[in-house]
């Protein structure tokens, strides 16, 4: 159960104002959609992720999210709410986003209304339990110093975090170590009251017909007591002047290593090329000729609207990765090259269709609020043309190409790098054909065009100082 660690927390008494019912007129109507089987999901969307966190106390999206969902409420103390979700066969989660945070009730249809009330009771008037504050601030400490939940974990968070510096994405999620034990229980109160609005949120039910509606009424009821006050941007500036490749070598522990790429795109939500742009970075994965496999994601996949180009390749090890690297980038470029082919493009346009419109009523109901929040533009068919893909891939700039690798051997990599050392690859079982070695030893020695003053080297620790 999420909410096992929940710690006791004094009741405190309602607030003053208006009813819920007389509040819930001016809150969105929540999505409906009615689905079958035996569970009823919830959802509240919030615009309130770790871009919002003030400077010097960042970790504050994520340490008032997780107080929210294990501090109790105003009404009832942690352990009363625990033991009625148990009873009720309910359970609450919370996830944080650069952007959002999102919360996910389930239960049995026939608990459905109970959840929504409790769900709207726990988000809207917390009870912000200082006693539950301390081990979220070490825990998500010890994640931080720790290198968060394994190498690709920590290879993500580098890329976000090296490719928006200055920009409010340009950290993890958790926060940065040396701030977290700064933010106090009167604090996150504050911030709640500020971030938490009606305009930045939306909620909608996933569940059977016969009780999606009274569902979605305790829901909307439920979170009236949110303040009328207009959603807060974030201040949103980002530095891409710098020039040139990039890699950053990240010590990790013993084992494979996690291989990213990524690029900043200079797009916004009201670009004609946002949709193109998503859509072509889809045709940048790999085939099944390839040496190394990887899968690439754009504006559109990664829910936010500062956009980028990210490519995540499989696990290496440490021994195999200076190949990789180099099987990924050269590939990469070659596709560029080449314009936008029919094969890839296809499988690449059915994919973000189906994602557009997922099966799964959830993920549907996920995506819908998410798109509603953050201000996507309705798709326009045009980009799903090969025109639009060619011309959305000539805005993607390999110049600008930023490499992360976590490894537990980042100065041989970085040296080896530098040094334009041939890097074989590493076969494991059968050798491949003849001509796939003569390609495999053409890329080995294929040079990546890094400079000295663009290779870093750091420790998990130092990055989210």
């Amino acid at each position: 159960m999420l909410l096992a660690a929940l710690l006791a927390c004094a009741v405190r008494p309602l607030p003053p104002g208006p009813t819920p019912a007389e509040r819930a007129a001016a809150l969105g109507d929540p999505v409906r959609l009615v689905t079958e089987g035996d569970r009823a999901h919830l959802l509240a969307v919030i615009r309130a992720g770790s871009a919002h966190d003030p400077v010097g106390a960042e970790g504050t999206a994520w340490l008032t999210a997780q107080l929210i969902l294990r501090g109790g409420s105003a009404q009832r103390p942690a352990p009363v709410l625990e033991a009625e979700l148990a009873e009720l066969d309910a359970a609450l989660s919370v996830e944080v986003s650069r952007e959002l945070v999102i919360f996910r009730g389930d239960a049995p249809p026939e608990h459905a209304a109970v959840l929504a009330a409790r769900m709207g009771e726990l988000i809207a008037r917390p009870a912000f339990d200082e006693a539950a504050l301390g081990p979220l601030r070490d825990e998500a400490e010890r994640a931080l110093a720790g290198g968060l939940s394994g190498p690709e974990a920590l290879a993500d968070e580098a890329l976000d975090t090296w490719l928006n510096q200055g920009h409010p994405y340009g950290h993890p999620t958790l926060g940065r170590l040396g701030v977290l034990d700064r933010i106090d229980s009167p604090g996150l109160r504050s911030w709640h009251a500020a971030h938490y609005t009606r305009q930045a949120t939306a909620l909608g039910v996933a569940a059977p017909a016969a009780v999606a509606e009274p569902a979605a009424e305790a829901l909307s009821a439920s979170f009236a007591w949110l303040p009328e006050d207009p959603y807060r941007p974030y201040l949103a500036i980002r530095d891409d002047s710098a020039r040139g490749r990039a890699l950053l070598a990240v010590q990790g522990p013993p084992g494979e290593a996690a291989l990213r790429l990524g690029l900043p795109l200079s797009v916004g939500l009201g670009d004609p090329d946002w949709w193109a742009l998503s859509l072509a970075a889809a045709t940048l994965g790999a085939a099944p000729s390839d040496p190394v496999r990887w899968a690439a994601a754009g504006p559109a996949d990664l829910a936010r609207p500062q956009a980028q180009l990210t490519v995540q390749l499989e696990p290496q090890s440490a021994e195999g990765a200076p190949f990789a690297l180099r099987a990924a980038v050269r590939q990469l470029e070659a596709l560029l090259d080449a314009g936008p082919d029919e094969r890839r493009l296809d499988e690449a346009r059915r994919a973000l269709l189906a994602a557009l419109d997922p099966a799964d009523p959830l993920a549907a109901l996920e995506r819908r609020l998410t798109a509603a929040l953050i201000g996507w533009p309705d798709p326009d068919r045009a980009w799903l043309e090969a025109e639009a893909v060619g011309a959305a891939l000539d805005r993607i700039d390999l110049d600008m190409l930023h490499m992360v690798v976590v490894t537990d051997e980042p100065g041989t990599l970085v040296e080896t790098l530098l040094e334009e050392a041939e890097t074989p690859p590493v076969y494991g079982g059968e050798l491949p054909d003849g001509e796939r070695i003569d390609e495999d030893a053409e890329i080995a020695s294929w040079p990546l065009g890094l400079t000295p003053e663009r290779a870093l080297i750091t420790r998990a620790g130092g990055l989210f100082r």
